[in-house]
């Protein structure tokens, strides 16, 4: 259902082109100009070095361990507690947040993984908006928007 509504892309085969991606995201970049992305280092490099390339923007490795993810998870937790995350009513979205644990140290710092109840479950989805969310965080632009994110 979601693939004939158009909410999620199906690339054919059983690895991901990264040629697709860099097309996705430079389609993004020309509807809504990204200043600032974060990427996971595992299986990226190439992939990056592209986007930087092709488009100009600034990218930042950023790792996915609790220190990293720490600061922008709370800050998406307080957005979705104040009813200001908004995914646009995106059922995968949801299904996504759905699917989020929140994961927190003894120190008290945290980070969502999937419901250890149900593995086979993703969240990639929200663990993107809270990489953007650390981008537009760590952008020091002096005109910097409210963080905007887009689903579908």
């Amino acid at each position: 259902d979601w693939r004939s509504r158009g909410l999620v892309r199906f690339i054919e085969g059983n690895v991901i082109d990264p040629r697709v991606v860099e097309a996705e995201v430079g389609e993004l970049h020309r509807r809504h100009p990204i200043r600032f992305m974060c990427f996971d280092r595992f299986n990226a490099t190439s992939t990056v070095l592209t986007l930087q390339e092709q488009l100009g923007v600034t990218v930042r490795q950023m790792d996915q361990n609790v220190m990293a993810m720490n600061e922008p998870t709370k800050a998406l937790r307080n957005l979705v507690q104040t009813a200001r995350f908004n995914h646009g009513q995106n059922p995968v979205s949801a299904w996504m947040l759905s699917n989020s644990v929140l994961k927190t140290d003894p120190t008290g710092n945290i980070k969502i993984e999937k419901d250890p109840k149900q593995p086979a479950q993703k969240i990639d989805g929200m663990i993107a908006a809270i990489m953007a969310l650390s981008a537009w965080m760590v952008d020091d632009s002096a005109k910097k928007p409210e963080p905007q994110f887009f689903f579908g």
